[in-house]
């Protein structure tokens, strides 16, 4: 059964920002979605926290149906604009991120912490150093260089397979990126998406002195066979962003969007 609400469109600009909204309950929560998904990821959580909650899930530019029709970056102070066009005026609400949805999470946190009550995050990028990534988006050259390897060539999928099968990769890694490289609209995708969301990349020194001065509630949750974003690594750099951070472990890979785990995220979140 579908719990979750009929889709709702609105503007921003020249772009349509398409989000859903699930619960009726009096405390707010923004929901942001991982790479490649959309914002019916957020399914499993109904009806859970339908009476205690309203969760807001916006699908990102270039997801779901959500259109970013201009040539230029999504902003936090953008995505923070569509956030309070939608919830009640001056709300103070729960931020949930997950996987590159908790990157841009933690970018709000940093940059709007007086708004925001608690944060979840679900095997979260953005706490641990990406230098391909770093490269492929904050730099010119690596722009301009990853803009050609999406867009021009053709045998990406083939070396990513070679790879994988002389074990060079692991099988998660493999799939992961196959899932995002396979064929060239793909590609296109993981290009426009990459440099649109380029400036949602958190300073650590930053997120620290938020996390000192104001002691927002975190909870994080990893999967324990993530070879994706390993939980260890994870939890080294969370702690030392948010020494009272609380981490909890699923027996789970990267993939933690699940019914079987639902329990206990709610429970973080109505604790």
């Amino acid at each position: 059964m579908n719990h979750l609400s009929k889709q709702i469109v609105t503007t921003y600009g020249t772009n349509r920002i398409a989000y859903y909204r699930l619960g009726s309950g009096k405390q707010w929560a923004v929901c942001l979605h991982g790479y490649g998904q959309s914002g019916t990821v957020f399914n499993c959580f109904m009806p859970a926290i339908a009476a205690s909650y309203t969760f807001i899930v916006i699908e990102l530019p270039h997801h779901g149906h959500t259109e970013w029709v201009q040539h230029l970056p999504m902003q936090p102070t953008d995505l923070m604009q569509i956030i309070e066009s939608i919830i009640p005026p001056k709300t103070v609400f729960t931020l949930i991120g997950y996987s590159m949805g908790a990157r841009i999470a933690l970018c709000l946190l940093q940059q709007y912490p007086k708004s925001i009550n608690q944060i979840i995050l679900l095997a979260p990028d953005g706490v641990h150093n990406n230098v391909w990534q770093w490269l492929s988006t904050q730099t010119n050259f690596g722009n301009q260089l990853f803009k050609y390897f999406m867009l021009q060539v053709n045998w990406l999928p083939w070396l990513v397979t070679q790879l994988g099968s002389c074990r060079l990769l692991n099988p998660s890694i493999t799939r992961f990126v196959l899932f995002s490289i396979a064929t060239r609209p793909l590609r296109a995708l993981l290009y426009h998406r990459w440099t649109t969301m380029r400036l949602f990349w958190p300073n650590q020194q930053r997120l620290q002195h938020v996390a000192k001065q104001y002691a927002i509630p975190i909870t994080c949750f990893l999967g324990l066979h993530d070879r994706v974003i390993p939980a260890a690594t994870n939890a080294r750099r969370l702690l030392s962003l948010f020494p009272y951070a609380h981490i909890q472990y699923l027996p789970a890979g990267h993939q933690i969007l699940k019914p079987a785990f639902v329990p206990q995220i709610v429970a973080a979140l109505l604790h």
